[in-house]
C-alpha cells in the first residue's frame, strides 16, 4: 500500500507520486486525465503495510535526514517525495512524539503558486482543532529558508482503499461518513470550504475507541463568503458538485454534495465516469430511508440540499429526512463547461 500522498490532488495523481506510493491502479477516468493538474505536494499520512513497518523512501543529497529543524524536530527519514516538496518522518524531541513534516522544495519561492498553496494549507488547518481534521503542531522555516510545518502522523488507510476492498456494510459506511461530516462541520465553522472532498482525502485511523476518520488536504480550501459562493481553485471532477463543475463556484453545500457521493461510493463502488453523470443511481441501496437522505443530499439545486453538515449527519443518524419539495424534481444531466484553474489570490 505504501504512503498516502494527496496534497491538493485537484485533478489526478502525478506519475511520480504513484510510483513512490505504490498505490493500487489509478481510478482516474479518461475525461479526468485530460484535465490539467495544479501544483501539488505529497501528504503526510502513512498507510499500513506491515505491523511496525515505516516505509521510508531512499534519501538524496538534498534531503534533511539526520538534521534537527527549529522546534527540535529530528528528521529520521523520508516518507514521500513529490514535485514540489518532501514529507519526512520526524521525532519532536521536546515531547517525544513522532510527527510528519512537510517541507517546501528547495528553490521554490514562497510567493509562487506552489508556495501560496503551501501557506494556504498551513493557515487553513491552523484554524481548526477537531478530532476529524488533521492537526498541525508547528510551522516555521528551515535554516536554509524553506517553509515547513509539522503535523500529526496518521497510520491507517484512506477511504479510497476501503472502497477498493468492495462495498462497505451500511452501518459502517454511514458511521464513517458521519465522522467525515463532523470534520467538514468544523471546517465550515472555521470559515473554510474544503473544495476537494473525496475518499482519498479522508483517512481512517484505528484506535482503542474504534475507527477515526480524519479529513486531509486543505490545499484547495476556499474562504467562505457571506451570502455568496467562492471561486473554486480546482478539485476532483469525480466528486465535484454540479455548481463546481458547471460554474466553478463552491460553498459549504458543495462539500456536502461531495460527502454524499463518498457515501454512495462506500456503499456501491460508484464513481463518476463522465462529465454529464452528475448524480448516481440509488437503486442499489436497499434502505428506503437512507435513499431519501441521499436523494436530498444529492439535489442538483444547492438550496434543496441539507444546508449544514450537522443537519446531514443528523439525518444519517436516524435515516430520516424531511423531503424538500425541490428535491422531488427530476434530476437533469449538466455538461461540464468549467475547468477549474488555480485562482491568483
Amino acid at each position: 500500500m505504501g504512503i498516502c500522498m494527496t496534497y491538493g490532488n485537484a485533478w489526478r495523481n502525478d506519475i511520480e507520486t504513484r510510483e513512490v506510493a505504490g498505490d493500487d491502479e489509478d481510478p482516474t477516468s479518461e475525461w479526468e486525465a485530460q484535465l490539467p493538474a495544479p501544483p501539488r505536494l505529497p501528504s503526510h499520512a502513512l498507510q499500513t503495510h506491515a505491523a511496525g513497518a515505516m516505509p521510508h523512501v531512499a534519501p538524496t543529497s538534498e534531503d534533511l535526514v539526520n538534521t534537527v529543524l527549529p522546534g527540535r524536530f529530528r528528521i529520521d527519514g523520508v516518507l514521500a517525495r513529490g514535485s514540489f516538496g518532501t514529507v519526512y518522518h520526524a521525532r519532536q524531541l521536546a515531547v517525544g512524539r513522532d510527527v510528519a513534516i512537510k517541507v517546501l522544495g528547495d528553490g521554490i519561492d514562497p510567493a509562487s503558486e506552489e508556495g501560496d498553496l503551501f501557506l494556504q494549507e498551513i493557515q487553513s488547518i491552523g484554524r481548526i482543532d477537531h478530532a476529524n481534521v488533521v492537526r498541525i503542531h508547528q510551522a516555521d522555516t528551515t535554516r536554509d529558508g524553506r517553509l515547513f510545518f509539522a503535523m500529526e502522523l496518521l497510520v491507517g488507510r484512506d477511504l479510497q482503499q476501503v472502497c477498493n476492498d468492495g462495498p462497505v456494510p451500511r452501518d459502517r459506511a454511514v458511521g464513517l461518513t458521519r465522522q467525515l461530516l463532523a470534520g467538514l462541520h468544523a471546517a465550515h465553522d472555521a470559515g473554510l470550504i474544503h473544495s476537494d472532498v473525496k475518499p482519498a482525502n479522508a483517512f481512517v485511523v484505528r484506535g482503542r475507541d474504534g475507527e477515526r476518520v480524519v479529513l486531509l488536504d486543505f490545499g484547495l480550501a476556499r474562504r467562505r463568503l457571506p451570502g455568496r459562493p467562492a471561486e473554486s481553485a480546482g478539485g476532483t471532477p469525480a466528486y465535484m458538485a454540479p455548481e463546481q463543475l458547471r460554474d466553478g463556484h463552491v460553498d459549504g453545500r458543495s462539500d456536502l454534495f461531495a460527502a454524499a457521493l463518498v457515501l454512495v461510493t462506500l456503499l456501491t463502488g460508484w464513481r463518476r465516469r463522465r462529465a454529464d453523470e452528475m448524480v448516481p443511481s440509488l437503486a442499489g441501496i436497499a434502505d428506503p430511508a437512507l435513499r431519501a437522505v441521499l436523494d436530498r443530499a444529492l439535489s442538483i439545486d444547492p438550496a434543496a440540499r441539507f444546508q449544514t453538515a450537522a443537519a446531514f449527519a443528523a439525518a444519517l443518524a436516524g435515516h430520516r429526512t424531511e423531503v424538500s419539495p425541490r428535491s422531488r424534481r427530476r434530476r437533469r444531466f449538466i455538461t461540464c463547461r468549467f475547468l477549474p484553474k488555480a485562482i491568483a489570490r
